[in-house]
């Protein structure tokens, strides 16, 4: 019998691979022997060999994102999977200046994460999943947040202060988030004719070495009792992207250890 989760050769595209979560679907990725193109604005050559390489690309960009696909092609060929995994956030231990009340939030700050978001999401769909959709066959899975569902609870960060300022969970990003799953239902019907899947892998909190105030008040919220580690998430990525979601598209894979089933 095929094996339905095999990703044997499969050319697969991740935008933002070099951040903590990318690493991880990479790693996973090159161990079900697929072949990975990193996007990022950061540069990993050092870590590359002949099943993963790295591409300098600003995903708010369309031209570069068509010049290092052309690349991509000459290399491997045309990608069979898309990971639109890019993105800004502001989690609590950040010490950044956006994360201040929704009525001082700056237009800057808000065209800088949707352009990363959304709008990267957009251009990556448009010139890779269209390459895919020529060749009627893909699968792309878009990056969600539980934020993207759910307004965040503002109380689990009311202990965080910021130059003695309260830290607040700005919108935005749930916003972009919400956006993306959009987009997702509509290239899911888009593109349903030409055989490509798209759909949403929303994911829960992940512990990243937060302060334990803000973990303890985190996991009181999740049924599961713990926040997510990065390899909770392999078995949902393996599944979207392999013949064993074959006939998946335009859904959320909600991964969040049932904190959104409250």
């Amino acid at each position: 019998m095929k094996n339905l989760f095999s990703l044997k050769n499969k050319i697969i595209v991740i935008t933002g691979g070099s951040g903590n979560l990318g690493k991880d679907f990479a790693q996973t990725l090159l161990e079900f022997e697929a072949k990975v193109a990193i996007f990022d604005l950061t540069d990993n050559n050092e870590n590359e060999n002949e099943n993963i390489k790295y591409f300098n690309v600003d995903i708010t960009n369309k031209d570069q994102i068509i010049k290092n696909l052309n690349k991509v092609k000459s290399i491997w060929g045309i990608p069979s999977g898309l990971i639109n995994n890019a993105g800004i956030d502001s989690p609590p231990d950040s010490n950044s200046n956006t994360n201040i009340a929704f009525e001082k939030y700056s237009d800057s700050d808000w065209n800088k994460v949707m352009d990363v978001n959304l709008k990267g999401a957009f251009y990556c769909s448009q010139v890779i999943g269209y390459e895919m959709a020529k060749n009627m066959n893909g699968s792309i899975i878009n990056i969600n947040s539980i934020y993207g569902n759910l307004s965040p609870d503002q109380r689990l960060y009311s202990h965080i202060s910021n130059n003695e300022k309260r830290f607040y969970k700005p919108f935005v990003y749930g916003a972009s988030k919400a956006g993306l799953s959009n987009l997702t239902k509509y290239l899911a019907t888009y593109w349903a004719k030409e055989n490509i899947r798209i759909n949403t892998m929303t994911l829960g909190g992940v512990y990243n070495n937060q302060d334990a105030q803000f973990v303890r008040k985190y996991e009181h919220k999740v049924p599961m009792g713990r926040m997510a580690n990065t390899e909770d998430f392999r078995g949902g990525l393996i599944y979207l992207l392999s013949d064993s979601s074959r006939y998946v598209t335009g859904t959320d894979l909600i991964i969040d250890g049932g904190f959104s089933a409250w």
